[in-house]
Order: C-alpha cells, then sequence, then structure tokens
C-alpha cells in the first residue's frame, strides 16, 4: 500500500469514528463530516496510491445499491449508505464488500439480542456507525496482516 491508501483509509477510520460518536447520540451523521470524508478520499485518490481509478469506481456500487435502497426505504439510512459510498471510493470493490460484511456480521447479533430482551422491536432503529468501526477496525487489522504476511496490500 502507498500513501494514498494509508490516507484514504485514514480518513475513513475519522469519519467512522467520529460518525459513530454522533450516531449514538443524535441517531444523525453531520453533513459536514460526510463532506470531510469525501473531500480526504479524494485528496488521497491524487496522491500516490496502489489502488487504480477503475477499481475505485467499481467500489461505489455496493454504496449506491444503499444510496436508493435507503432513498426508497427505512431499513438504512442516508449517512449510513454514504459510509459505504466512501468505503467503496476509497478501498474498492471488495474491501467494500468486505467491509459491509464485517459490519452486519457484528450488527446482527447486536441486534438480535435488543429485540429477544425487548429492548427494541422490528420496527426500532439501531446506529449503524459503531457496528461500522468494528467492521473497519477489523478490516484494518487483515489489511496489515496481509501486508506483514506478504500476501498483499
Amino acid at each position: 500500500m502507498l500513501p494514498g491508501d494509508w490516507f484514504t483509509l485514514g480518513i475513513i477510520g475519522m469519519v467512522t469514528s467520529v460518525g459513530a460518536i454522533y450516531d449514538v447520540r443524535t441517531r444523525k451523521v453531520p453533513l459536514r463530516l460526510l463532506i470531510i470524508g469525501a473531500t480526504g478520499v479524494i485528496i488521497g485518490c491524487f496522491m500516490p496510491c496502489a489502488l487504480p481509478w477503475n477499481e475505485r469506481l467499481i467500489g461505489l456500487i455496493p454504496g449506491i445499491v444503499l444510496v436508493f435502497i435507503s432513498c426508497f426505504s427505512k431499513a438504512i439510512g442516508k449517512g449510513d449508505a454514504c459510509l459505504v459510498v466512501l468505503y467503496g471510493a476509497g478501498t474498492g470493490f471488495t474491501r467494500s464488500c468486505l467491509f459491509l460484511l464485517m459490519t452486519f456480521v457484528c450488527l446482527m447479533p447486536a441486534a438480535l439480542l435488543m429485540v429477544a430482551v425487548k429492548k427494541k422491536n422490528k420496527k426500532d432503529t439501531i446506529p449503524f456507525y459503531p457496528f461500522a468501526a468494528v467492521g473497519f477496525a477489523i478490516l484494518v487489522v487483515s489489511i496489515v496482516t496481509q501486508i506483514r504476511a506478504g500476501v498483499g496490500g
């Protein structure tokens, strides 16, 4: 991985962790935080990086699908979908899908537990960003482990 890739991961990590605090407290993520994140990802794209442009564009697909879902349903918030768009633009399609998978793997047991103990019902919303932060952390650890093992980057 080159400096632009690390810069982009740092920006996404900052947006995810700060967004998690806002999401838990207010159930909303500030637009200015997403704008800062988008600006950072764009700057990272112009720095020396290993990820080609075409992979970044393909990486937008999962996030764009979620944006459409958020426009027609309350299953996911627009700010949550925008985070996935940022992640896809910064890391590409494969890592974007893995990020989503890890986030949902972290979210599902918590959601099922909350419904089981009747703290939430099926129609209540659950903050997405805290689970995205955990999924992001797991993926960063896996990236660093792959680099140390000489498998990829």
